[in-house]
């Protein structure tokens, strides 16, 4: 998904129907006054509703969290997100975590990781049977 939602992706989609560059955060001040800035986010806002479509159809989740960066700028795509999604059982929400998402969650797991004894995996060897 990195690939697809990401701030240099906005920035390029923003660059390629404008002319102008801009990083995220300028492109979103300038959505509500400046046409390629709002049609930027539109079009960046497909993306995820058209990749966890195919997701969803699969799990069946009840609702989709929008966590980090992207969280920001939430209400400048999710419109166009649900409509790509196309499904009315799925619920979208913004995290209230924002950009600390990544780093409470690498908080909570890091005692698991770095604090619990861990065993080397063991391998079992096969057995060779050789006949006379």
């Amino acid at each position: 998904m990195e690939s697809i939602i990401s701030t240099p992706v906005v920035h390029r989609m923003y660059e390629e129907l404008s002319g102008i560059s801009a990083d995220a955060r300028e492109i979103a001040d300038f959505a509500a006054e400046h046409p390629p800035a709002r049609q930027t986010f539109e079009s960046f806002g497909t993306e995820p509703g058209r990749v966890l479509r195919h997701t969803c159809r699969v799990f069946g989740p009840e609702r989709i969290v929008l966590g980090g960066g992207i969280s920001l700028v939430a209400g400048l795509l999710l419109g166009a997100a649900e409509r790509e999604l196309d499904d009315r059982t799925t619920k979208w929400r913004v995290s209230e975590l924002s950009e600390r998402a990544a780093l409470i969650g690498a908080g909570v797991s890091w005692p698991h990781f770095y604090l619990t004894e861990r065993k080397p995996p063991t391998r079992e060897h096969s057995r060779v049977v050789e006949k006379p």
